[in-house]
């Protein structure tokens, strides 16, 4: 019984690891990725199979199966650490918040205080990969049936990520799993509309990741 004691153990410290993880992949973006139905899987299912294993230790059941159940509880265990590890490694996870998979994780808002005309865009940059970024660059994308592009592409060539309060750069890169963070005042959007951009990443020595981001303005 132990052994079954070991294995719930392990199964409540998989289910509080998926959690801390999805917190660092995304913290700007903690509370959405949380509730992405897989995320809840893994949280949930290893706790309750945690839940379940102690439960069985009070139970007289025979030795083999006991060993036949711990096997199956600890490869479950092991499945939700190694999954998130894979993902990092591989860049399988990269925006959470549009499903894309990418070595940078973008998240950002659109707010228009005046439902039409001047607006703030704010995005937030996460270094997913294995090296530094050296820079950031955001552009425009054209105009699709559903989604429209910002008008002022100029503007959008002004976009300055920033890390410590500088502007990232071969001397100030952003480091691996760190977070940088810029804003911009964007002309001609329309609270309600969604807008699509291309963010750019440059990383050391010679890496690069592009990541189209659809947003909705927000008055």
């Amino acid at each position: 019984m132990k052994l079954l004691t070991a294995t719930g153990i392990a199964l409540l410290l998989s289910g509080m690891l998926a959690v801390v993880w999805t917190y660092n992949l995304n913290p700007n973006d903690f509370n959405s990725n949380l509730f992405a139905p897989i995320i809840l899987l893994m949280v949930f299912g290893t706790v309750i199979l945690g839940l379940v294993s102690l439960t069985l230790v009070r139970l007289q059941i025979p030795r083999v199966r006991v060993r036949v159940i711990a096997v199956v509880f600890l490869i479950v265990a092991l499945s939700v650490p190694a999954t998130f590890f894979y993902a990092q490694q591989t860049s399988l996870v990269g925006c959470l918040c549009t499903g894309t998979s990418l070595p940078i994780v973008v998240t950002g808002s659109i707010t228009v205080p005046s439902s039409y005309g001047n607006g703030t865009l704010t995005l937030q940059i996460r270094n997913n990969q294995n090296s530094p970024i050296t820079s950031v660059n955001l552009t425009n994308v054209g105009q699709s049936p559903s989604n429209s592009s910002i008008p002022s592409i100029s503007n959008l060539s002004a976009f300055e990520a920033m890390y410590l309060g500088e502007l990232i750069s071969a001397t100030n890169p952003l480091p691996v799993n760190q977070t940088a963070t810029g804003s911009l005042t964007v002309s001609n959007v329309q609270a309600g509309t969604t807008y699509e951009m291309v963010v750019a990443a440059t990383f050391q020595p010679n890496g690069s990741s592009f990541e189209t981001l659809s947003i909705t303005a927000q008055d």
